[in-house]
């Protein structure tokens, strides 16, 4: 994976990761903290994937 790409990915993990700080201002098993888990866990996969392969 380009370095580009990987830069880009850590941006969007860091913009999920805030997401999910203000969010969970509404409690930590509200729907919408859960659902931007998920899609962050994704990311966090994907990231580590990607390390991996270097």
């Amino acid at each position: 994976m380009a370095t580009d790409t990987l830069i880009d990915l850590r941006k969007e993990i860091e913009v999920k990761r805030k997401a999910m700080y203000l969010a969970a201002k509404k409690g930590l098993t509200h729907p919408q903290v859960i659902s931007i888990s998920q899609e962050l866990d994704i990311l966090l996969n994907v990231l580590n994937r990607a390390i991996n392969k270097q």
